[in-house]
């Protein structure tokens, strides 16, 4: 069959179906921070359908000597060697997870700190739809966004 045959809107179908936009994005304000400056990352759902992931209510975050709550639904990754680990960044033990969504179109922050220095990114698994297992091992069908990647430096102000 030509070109010329197949209707345009199956043309338009195959065109909008094979551009890749992301669902949901993660990002963060600026690209430097100084450790234990307060970063504001920002969950938003671009797509039309909600999306469920999972929240870490044990999460904390070292500010002026004390340690803060600081819930959040991802995790930071640091690089180390040319390769991203995982920190852990509050107590697992005891930790609280609960599937929390997110509509189409809205945005949520998580304020957070880091004292650790060097390259860091943000990592969020999330699933489409309105969904209660997440949280779980089993969950199938995870999708996951991660954002740019930014630097903590010790002991200097931020830029950007």
């Amino acid at each position: 069959m030509s070109r010329s045959r197949i209707p345009a809107a199956v043309w338009a179908t195959v065109l909008v179906g094979g551009v890749c936009v992301a669902q949901v994005k993660l990002s963060v304000p600026k690209s430097w921070f100084s450790a234990g400056e307060k970063i504001e990352a920002t969950v938003t759902n671009k797509g039309a359908a909600p999306i469920t992931y999972c929240m870490e209510y044990g999460q904390t975050s070292p500010h002026g000597g004390k340690l803060e709550p600081t819930p959040i639904p991802f995790h930071v990754e640091s690089r180390d060697g040319g390769v991203w680990h995982v920190l852990l960044n509050g107590p697992d033990v005891g930790s609280g997870h609960q599937a929390e969504m997110l509509d189409s179109g809205a945005s949520l922050a998580f304020p957070f700190r880091l004292n650790n220095a060097g390259e860091m990114r943000l990592s969020l698994y999330y699933w489409v739809g309105e969904r209660k297992d997440v949280c779980g091992e089993s969950a199938k069908r995870r999708k996951k966004t991660k954002s740019r990647s930014f630097m903590i430096e010790r002991g200097s102000s931020a830029r950007d």
